[in-house]
């Protein structure tokens, strides 16, 4: 069951009515997506950290306004390709920094091994 979905399991079968998230899945799902949105939040900081702060805990929330971006790209086909574009896009357009496009993969590739884990109650 992938963060924000909703398992067929849970639909139109058994006592629940078509399209009704028993409480327990919502609150797994919320519980789930809460760890992911952390988590991105970790990696940007401690691993992608393109400006060198992470040694800095009052830089702490450097990089939290770009979760929410990096949470939209983290699904498809091309999931981590997308994340990593988008990481060297704010890299190199939003704060004028040199690419560094093997940080950017590694970030992404992170990223998205951190999103499997949450997906399959690894969290």
């Amino acid at each position: 069951m992938g963060v924000g979905k909703v398992d067929n399991h849970y639909l139109g079968k058994g006592s629940c009515q078509a399209g009704v998230v028993p409480m327990q899945v919502h609150e797994e799902l919320l519980r789930r997506e809460r760890e992911l949105r952390r988590r991105v939040d970790e990696v940007l900081f401690y691993v992608w950290d393109p400006i060198g702060v992470s040694n800095d805990p009052c830089a702490r929330g450097e990089y939290t306004g770009y979760v929410a971006a990096v949470l939209d790209r983290m699904t498809g086909d091309d999931a981590e390709a997308s994340v990593s574009a988008y990481l060297l896009s704010v890299m190199t357009d939003s704060m004028g920094l040199a690419p560094d496009e093997a940080l950017c993969k590694r970030a992404a590739e992170m990223l998205m091994k951190h999103k499997r884990a949450v997906e399959n109650g690894l969290a």
